[in-house]
């Protein structure tokens, strides 16, 4: 499996304004508008049947200028119509990309260090 997927940091949002705001700003979102997911391994081939399948595989993650190897979990299904849904999660640090975590009124509200990256793709296999 191979490819890359750029997900626009100005669609992050924390459901608050002026958290989203910070978080956008944290990023460098005007600096580096897309957060990259480049697709380089799975360990093994998915089955591609209706039950979920969990399997880990290796992406390069781009933040801000900067790219990390990280592992990450998959959850594969194929649906009746042979739609295949990936859905992969992993956290990863704001500290691993060189950025410092949001922080509000002075230091005194202040994110943890951990960023959720979450993305769902969904294709078919072309013969």
């Amino acid at each position: 499996m191979s490819g890359q997927l750029a997900l626009p940091v100005m669609n992050f949002d924390c459901d608050n304004q002026m958290m989203t705001s910070d978080l956008r700003k944290t990023l460098k979102a005007k600096e580096f508008p897309k957060l990259y997911i480049r697709f380089l391994s799975m360990e093994k081939y998915p089955d591609l049947r209706s039950d979920a399948e969990l399997i880990t595989g290796m992406v390069n993650i781009e933040l801000a200028g900067i790219v990390k190897k990280v592992k990450v979990n998959y959850r594969i299904t194929t649906d009746a119509q042979q739609v295949i849904h990936l859905v992969g999660k992993q956290t990863v640090n704001f500290s691993d990309f060189n950025l410092k975590p949001p922080k509000r009124l002075a230091g005194m509200v202040r994110a943890n260090d951990l960023l959720n990256v979450e993305f769902r793709v969904n294709f078919r296999i072309v013969s």
